[in-house]
């Protein structure tokens, strides 16, 4: 059972990843410290804790 609001969640995600890795693609080709990998996994952590945020303390909002 999927709901619109987790395929939406996944495709910006997988979208952040994307530029993200695109960022660090270019720091690799320079030959600078940080590559794709570290970019990319910044990128969607960063996503991921805006979205439990936006929506994983709704619950607690309702209660105050």
């Amino acid at each position: 059972m999927h709901s619109i609001w987790f395929d939406r969640r996944l495709v910006i995600c997988s979208l952040i990843g994307g530029l993200g890795s695109l960022i660090g693609f270019e720091r690799d080709r320079l030959l600078w410290a940080a590559g794709i990998r570290t970019h990319m996994l910044i990128c969607v952590g960063a996503c991921l804790i805006m979205i439990v945020s936006a929506f994983g303390f709704s619950d607690i909002m309702r209660l105050g």
